[in-house]
């Protein structure tokens, strides 16, 4: 990431006769060490398009695992949604109605605030 966005700044610096930092601060790493975190973090990432009010829910933005995650579409070769489904349910169908709703619960409390 460092070095593409290197590269992209340095372009884009010189198009606009610019000099600086286009990115700072954006990306972030940060260590999870509890599954129960890695959940959460799971629905924050879904539900970002949700608060940038750029979709009424998760399942309206194509470009997330939500969709193949919450078996509403087939899940791409590259795409491992097993794990996630697994903290749920061990029964795939029932796995993938607690995620449908643990996403909603997460998008409840959004409007709430």
């Amino acid at each position: 990431m460092r070095h593409i966005n290197g590269v992209f700044t340095q372009r884009i610096n010189h198009l606009n006769k610019r000099s600086g930092h286009l990115l700072q601060g954006r990306f972030k790493s940060v260590l999870v060490e509890k599954e129960s975190y890695l959940l959460e973090l799971a629905r924050y990432v879904m539900l970002n398009p949700v608060r940038a009010k750029m979709v009424r829910s998760a399942k309206d933005w194509r470009w997330s695992s939500y969709q193949a995650t919450a078996g509403q579409a087939e899940a791409p070769e590259f795409l491992t949604v097993r794990w996630i489904l697994s903290q749920f349910e061990p029964d795939l169908a029932r796995a993938q109605h607690a995620y449908r709703t643990f996403v909603r619960q997460g998008e409840r409390q959004r409007d709430l605030e």
